[in-house]
């Protein structure tokens, strides 16, 4: 008993004894420690005592109480709750007689199996890795044929699968068990399944062993029953052991000897004094290995550290756990576990160690295999080109180099809990989600979509990402592969910008054309109505009741050619006086002078850059698309408070950002000055944004709709662009961009003062046009100034005159007429007389006209539609004599 009493309380095993009335009377240290008490506090107890309720502790109750009233051993196996979650165990309970045999006490020893549950779990994951079952797998056929017979059934039962395959069972069956056999392929072909039948089989080499087997039907895949599968595993051992441990309760030496596990003493000599029959089987060898003897199956690898730490256990006594490498009688190095603590006497006098050694080389090789197997999985996935990680829905478990090289954060960053997902846009977790619950639904088996995924340096990546599910460390997971599409998807933006710019483009373009033909020939109408208005007042007197009539007429005349000047500004080939400019010093003027008609709920908000760089530009032409900028922010405003900024400045435009600039037109990179002009108004919607270009398009109720669509005209003639930022409710920032043309433009010079203009000599005009109603007025116009006035309705006829009527003194030329227009008129009127005097007359812009005619002695441009006075003005200045 002392001896016993010695092994218990240095036993890692739960060891508990009962009485007959279920009552608790001796636990071992082991024992205690679980449920945090000592002897003293459970001496008496129930088990159920402690966790009223508890299943697994009225389990082991029932059972101590069967075990008194059968006086038959029982072991029970399975997760132990009690000792915590994912605890498993093998508790062996033991009739303990009295002299008048009756079970006069029960031994009580568990053996915590969690490891060894949790390894053959990891075994089951790593199928892979395994190449076989220890267990024997046989399946038969409705008539008893044997159709397969794994590894584990030869080991098992001694007979090759080449020796049972095609046989019935019946040669495994001694004659007197054959009932057995007919009763187990009723039941299952019954379809009822039997598990766990324990029953003694014959070897091939006739020796006996002991299976514990599960029978179940095998279906096809319309559900008929056709054969028998069987799993069975050789519980030999585990028999043999409960048989020794009932055999043995008397003596302590006995009950290790029948362990399953190798158990040692040594002294306080430090000499081994006792070694288990398990340490004798394992080994292979007697006696000889007691004393130092054992220290010669130690690997020469481990030996050193073995022996640090058993001479440790003896200077500085207490628990301790070791892993080394022993040689097993096959010759074989197996890794074993040893667990070792003091033995001490009644008086607690350290007397030695006590230890225990388990075999665990299969669990240390399945472990190292798995270690390997992850290490070239790794070496796999960081050579990938894909970005791969592994997902419990909250962290990163795993993320290969490609993942560190594309986010620029490390491995150890990315698997922080909760970060990686942090890079992930918030727009697009909802996507994940909806996926990964269509694929938990069944729905799909790998998802796919699309994410973007902030970078270390700030920039949005987009990735293509392909989810499944993954088993990883024992848990269910995702694993994630994704490609970087971040270039493709820039350039099918970049595409789409490019066609919506070409559509754009060839709209504005066919839109152009349109709007200066219309304005062109227009331009023609409004020139005979305004000579002829002109004409009128010249020859009305001042007291004539028709002159304020006349007036009207000349009024609205000059509206609609402003409405035209507009049009081909829109076109492109609006009139354009290029000077070098002050963009700061134009807008200022302009801001003060609309004070006045912008909204008075309004604030105006003003900064302007002084000394910017000169702009080339029409002064003109450019105040109308100051005052539409500003007219459009104050009608956004409306009657609610709010601000209209204007601002200049000068900024460097690279291409990336003129790319994304209304109509860019392929502008180079460089310096431009701005003009911004931003309100708090109501803003736009795209739809409306997208359309504010357009000509006649409006959003007020009395607009013309052609203001934005002139700005744009006049904006693309001073090859500059529009940058345009709005939104519902956020207001409206219009970006003009014009190219800055060096330093600073010089002041604006004092006007000239004015002088009575010079009498109009005598002079001889040709009039060249092919508009029968220009020709008429401009006539009118000409001959009540005393010039004499020569007709040509086309350019070959103007040519035929100015030969054969010498003394011509001044041509007045239409730029466009059919046959042959002013520009080839022009030449051959030069090849005539080089010296020629030529107006050029034209509804479009006089900067086309300047650009075509550069350098060839043009004497002047008059744009129709003109009045009475504008045009003597042009001829009085073409007539004086050359310098």
């Amino acid at each position: 008993e002392r001896e016993f009493r010695t092994l218990a309380e240095n036993s890692p095993d739960l060891i508990v004894r009962f009485d007959d009335d279920l009552r608790i009377i001796y636990a071992n240290p082991a024992a205690l420690a679980s449920v945090g008490a000592d002897l003293r506090s459970v001496a008496g107890l129930r088990p159920t005592d402690f966790q009223p309720g508890n299943t697994a502790l009225e389990r082991w109750e029932r059972a101590v109480a069967t075990v008194l009233e059968t006086g038959q051993s029982l072991t029970l196996e399975g997760p132990s709750e009690f000792r915590g979650p994912g605890a498993y165990s093998q508790t062996h309970l033991i009739p303990e007689f009295a002299e008048d045999g009756s079970v006069a006490t029960v031994l009580s020893i568990t053996r915590d199996l969690t490891e060894l549950h949790r390894t053959a779990a990891e075994n089951a994951r790593l199928a892979s890795i395994v190449a076989f079952s220890r267990d024997a797998m046989v399946t038969t056929d409705l008539e008893g044929r044997i159709t397969s017979w794994n590894r584990g059934a030869e080991l098992a039962l001694g007979y090759t699968a080449a020796e049972a395959l095609g046989r019935t069972t019946e040669f495994l069956f001694e004659p007197e068990a054959l009932p057995v056999r007919q009763w187990i392929r009723s039941r299952v072909l019954a379809g009822a399944s039997i598990e766990d039948l324990e029953r003694p089989w014959r070897r091939k080499d006739g020796t006996t062993v002991i299976l514990s087997s599960s029978y179940f039907p095998l279906r096809n895949p319309a559900g008929d029953i056709i054969g028998i599968g069987s799993v069975a595993r050789d519980v030999t051992e585990r028999v043999r052991d409960r048989t020794a441990l009932a055999e043995s309760e008397a003596r302590f030496r006995n009950l290790a000897d029948s362990a399953p596990i190798m158990i040692w003493t040594a002294g306080p000599d430090r000499q081994v004094d006792y070694m288990s029959r398990a340490c004798f089987d394992f080994t292979g060898r007697g006696d000889e290995i007691l004393g130092e003897g054992w220290t010669e199956l130690i690997h020469p690898d481990d030996l050193s550290r073995v022996l640090d730490e058993y001479a440790r256990g003896f200077e500085h006594p207490g628990f301790s756990t070791l892993r080394y490498r022993l040689r097993h009688r096959s010759g074989e190095y197996r890794w074993v576990v040893e667990y070792s603590t003091p033995r001490l006497d009644d008086q607690g006098g350290f007397q030695g160690l006590i230890g225990t050694v388990i075999d665990i080389h299969e669990t240390v090789l399945a472990q190292q295999a798995i270690e390997r197997s992850e290490a070239r999985l790794r070496e796999l996935l960081d050579a990938v080109s894909a970005a791969v990680w592994v997902s419990d829905g909250a962290s990163a478990l795993f993320v290969n180099a490609e993942m560190e090289r594309l986010t620029g954060y490390s491995r150890d960053e990315l698997m922080a809990s909760g970060f990686l997902a942090s890079l992930i846009a918030a727009e697009d977790i909802p996507v994940m989600l909806r996926h990964f619950e269509r694929r938990r639904g069944g729905l799909e088996q790998v998802s796919r979509f699309t994410i973007r995924i902030s970078t270390r340096s700030g920039e949005l990546r987009h990735l293509r990402v392909a989810a499944s599910p993954f088993q990883f460390d024992g848990r269910d997971v995702t694993i994630l592969s994704a490609l970087d599409t971040t270039d493709l998807v820039r350039a099918e933006e970049e595409r789409r910008r490019l066609d919506l710019q070409m559509q754009q483009t060839q709209k504005l373009e066919s839109l152009g054309v349109l709007a200066g033909g219309i304005a062109h020939d227009f331009n023609n109408l409004l020139v005979a109505i305004l000579g002829n208005a002109g004409l009128a007042l010249m020859e009305l007197p001042p007291e004539s009741p028709a002159r304020q009539t006349v007036l009207a007429i000349e009024t609205a005349a000059q509206r609609a050619a402003e409405l035209t000047r507009q049009m081909l500004a829109y076109s492109g080939k609006g009139r354009f006086v290029i000077e070098r400019l002050n963009l700061s010093r134009i807008v200022e003027e302009m801001a003060h002078l609309l004070e006045v008609s912008v909204s008075k709920r309004a604030v105006l908000k003003y900064r302007f850059v002084p000394d910017l760089p000169a702009i080339e530009g029409d002064a003109t032409q450019l105040r109308q698309v100051i005052m539409n900028l500003i007219t459009n922010a104050s009608d956004a405003i409306g009657d609610r408070s709010g601000v209209i900024s204007i601002a200049t400045g000068l900024m460097y435009a690279d291409a990336a950002y003129l790319r994304t600039a209304y109509m860019d037109d392929g502008l180079s990179e460089g310096d431009y000055v701005y003009l911004e002009v931003a309100d708090t108004g109501i803003g736009m919607d795209p739809e409306t944004a997208a359309r504010i270009f357009d000509p006649f398009f409006t959003t007020k109720f009395t607009g013309r709709g052609l203001g934005l669509a002139a700005v744009l005209g006049i904006v693309r003639g001073h090859r500059g662009a529009i940058k345009l930022s709005t939104a519902p409710g956020r207001g409206t920032t219009f970006t003009i961009l014009l190219p800055a043309a060096g330093s600073p433009a010089p002041a604006a010079p004092a006007p000239a003062p004015q002088t009575a203009p010079a009498p109009l000599p005598p002079a001889v005009i040709l009039v060249v046009d092919d508009d029968d109603t220009v020709r008429a007025v401009t006539r009118r116009m000409l001959e009540l100034s005393g010039f004499t006035v020569l007709l040509a309705a086309d350019g070959a006829e103007g040519l035929a005159l100015y030969r054969e009527r010498p003394g011509i003194d001044l041509v007045l030329l239409d730029l466009t007429m059919p046959t042959m227009d002013g520009e080839e008129t022009f030449r051959e009127l030069r090849r005539l007389n080089p010296g020629v005097r030529v107006i050029l007359t034209s509804g479009y812009s006089e900067q086309d006209a300047a650009e075509r005619f550069a350098g060839t002695g043009l004497a002047g441009f008059i744009q129709k539609p003109y009045r009475p006075q504008d045009l003597l003005e042009k001829v009085r200045a073409a007539l004086q004599p050359k310098p």
